[in-house]
């Protein structure tokens, strides 16, 4: 059983059925969601991106960060502002890491995981160090806009 998980709780999959790159590429207007892998080239997709309502990114094992990669290029170069959805080994204290990198929903399929998900356990986190995936200083700046740098 797998679930979409957003910052906001379980919701449910209204989505249209996800097509590859590849065949997207071939028939651009068929569809306005598409999966990427984690080797996924983004220059041939950048013309499309607007038409775009949903990018999978798939994640084959939980070790493998290219996903991470992928949505902040999309995010941040590519400005991309449709749905980015991780799918595949989302794991329990990799959630955090997926939404400051640009992610939406996170389709978990992980028993464990889906059980700390229902019990409330998700971000343990609301102030940081470094900025997010949007540009957000979440930590208090010290007469600067980094957090981090020294003052003197």
């Amino acid at each position: 059983m797998s679930a979409i998980f957003t910052k906001s709780g379980f919701i449910a999959d209204t989505a249209p059925d996800a097509v590859t790159l590849t065949d997207f590429l071939a028939a651009p207007g068929n569809t306005t969601s598409i999966v990427l892998e984690p080797n996924s080239r983004l220059e041939s997709l950048e013309p499309y991106l607007g038409q775009l309502a949903l990018i999978v990114i798939k994640f084959p094992k939980f070790n493998d960060g290219r996903g991470y990669s992928l949505a902040a290029r999309l995010r941040r170069h590519y400005g991309y502002e449709g749905v980015l959805r991780a799918s595949g080994e989302v794991l329990t204290d990799q959630i955090q890491h997926f939404f400051r990198q640009g992610f939406d929903e996170l389709v978990v399929s992980n028993a464990p995981t889906l059980a700390r998900l229902e019990a409330g356990a998700a971000l343990a986190y609301d102030a940081f160090m470094q900025a997010d995936i949007q540009g957000k200083d979440n930590a208090p700046a010290i007469g600067h806009a980094y957090s981090w740098r020294r003052s003197a």
